[in-house]
């Protein structure tokens, strides 16, 4: 469905009213305008120019019907369809290395679960995101589902890229926080580090910066020791 909207010109049936889907890929933002009729299915014309009157954002119900693909990842923020850059080498590694740690942890002390990256994450109505890594507690392990986890995990990992560093360090730390994320961590491969920051009630507040000849605690998972360095070596 929404597959077609990165062409132009382009067409998406739907049966609601009119709306500007707004598609943003990367810095590019595409509008999407659909034009309803009453009793018939909605036909929209796509342009990477063109500009609607009326902004609308997309919701779960879009994003779900996206079409299935190997090779592009996306994510709903805010109403805002994002295409998330293809992890490189480097990435990957990382992941690798600290999903490994931190789910060796939590399955020797039988805390919950861990899961990677593509996952649907469904915040909200409007934001459903794919964080690297996520740990969700045994108190909590109903939010898990068959196709997606429904509701904020208990911890979430982002590793930064230029294409998502501006995105996981702000609008996605405030969306994290509102909707109920109790800790979040920001895994930076250029500076080598792990940023640890823990919700209060005026959002996430830093708990400590480990430089890679450092060990990395979390306040979440108590006796939880990481040493930097295994993360990027």
């Amino acid at each position: 469905m929404f597959g077609d909207l990165f062409s132009s010109p382009a067409t998406y049936h739907s049966q609601s009213g009119t709306e500007d889907a707004r598609i943003k890929d990367g810095a590019d933002v595409y509008s999407a305008q659909v034009a309803s009729r009453e009793s018939a299915d909605t036909v929209a014309s796509v342009g990477s120019e063109g500009r609607a009157s009326r902004a609308v954002k997309l919701t779960v119900s879009h994003y779900m019907n996206l079409p299935d693909s190997e090779e592009k990842r996306y994510e709903l923020v805010d109403g805002e369809l994002h295409m998330v850059p293809s992890p490189t080498p480097e990435h990957q590694d990382i992941a690798m290395n600290l999903a490994l740690l931190l789910a060796g942890f939590v399955r020797a002390n039988k805390l919950g679960k861990v899961s990677c990256a593509p996952l649907d994450v469904v915040l909200s109505e409007e934001d459903v995101f794919q964080p690297d890594l996520l740990y969700i507690s045994n108190a909590r392990l109903g939010i898990r589902t068959q196709k997606n986890i429904q509701g904020a995990p208990d911890l979430v990992v982002e590793i930064l890229s230029p294409g998502t560093r501006d995105r996981d360090r702000n609008i996605k730390r405030s969306r994290y926080a509102r909707f109920g994320v109790r800790e979040y961590w920001l895994v930076d491969p250029d500076a080598r580090s792990i940023e640890v920051l823990k919700a209060t009630e005026s959002g996430f507040d830093t708990v400590g910066v480990y430089p890679e000849s450092t060990v990395a605690v979390s306040p979440l998972l108590e006796g939880l020791r990481i040493e930097v360095a295994d993360i990027f070596g």
